[in-house]
């Protein structure tokens, strides 16, 4: 089997897409992708975010080395942070104690590894999160418990410099041939998730996507009641 991946990510309303916060990266060849929410209250959201997705594809962990992953992406963002390389404007900077001088993110990885077995793997924290679809049924997600899980102001959150929050989700299973699995940030994952207990979900129209459908489509979730926020898709399928 082979991965196909596609990615679409938008502002919130009356912003450019430069400042968009969320983060979605992947690699079809090498089987990965990962979308991040940078908290928009944090230091440097939206460079965290965006190393975190990109460290992803470039070494994912596994599932036991997942801390010890978190702790080589905080390395990483304090050498990036010291040598000016974080794009954080100069009059946010000479006040940076204001915000604490660290930044959090929300998370959802995925690997595909194929073979005899063909399995995908995802890991979140936080709320953002992964949706598996067969043949036009929900069979697996992360968090696991996304069905009932309330999005709120306070989801656990990846700290640029710290201990890693707890729980960390973690799902496997064997990939079959049309498969897919949707990774999005909170807002568009809690309305995928709303539309999939509504009992009409949305698997087919994400399926379908192209960048201005995928524009006209958050302007009719937010019409809707989606809180206007930054977010980042990712659309995978097995084939």
């Amino acid at each position: 089997m082979q991965l196909r991946v596609r990615t679409y990510s938008a502002a919130k309303h009356g912003n450019r897409l430069a400042e968009c916060e969320d983060s979605v990266t992947a690699s079809e060849h090498r089987g990965r992708f990962a979308v991040a929410d940078g908290a928009s209250q944090s230091w440097a959201a939206r460079d965290w975010a965006r190393l975190l997705t990109s460290r992803w594809v470039e070494k994912p962990a596994a599932g036991d080395e997942f801390v010890e992953w978190v702790v080589e992406a905080q390395a990483a963002f304090n050498e990036l942070d010291q040598s000016g390389g974080a794009d954080v404007p100069a009059y946010l900077r000479a006040h940076r104690t204001n915000r604490g001088g660290v930044a959090h993110a929300t998370f959802v990885g995925a690997t595909f590894e194929p073979g005899a077995t063909a399995e995908l793997r995802m890991v979140s924290i936080g709320d953002s999160c992964g949706f598996v679809v067969r043949e036009r049924t929900l069979v697996s997600s992360v968090p696991p418990e996304v069905e009932g899980m309330v999005f709120d102001s306070t989801p656990s959150l990846i700290m640029s410099c710290g201990p890693v929050p707890r729980p960390v989700h973690l799902v496997a299973l064997a990939g079959e041939p049309g498969d897919r699995c949707y990774m999005a940030t909170d807002a568009l994952a809690e309305a995928i998730r709303d539309a999939h207990l509504a009992g009409a979900p949305l698997w087919e129209r994400l399926d379908a996507l192209t960048p201005p459908a995928f524009l006209d489509l958050v302007d009719e979730l937010r019409a809707a009641g989606m809180e206007n926020d930054d977010v980042a898709l990712a659309v995978a399928r097995l084939e």
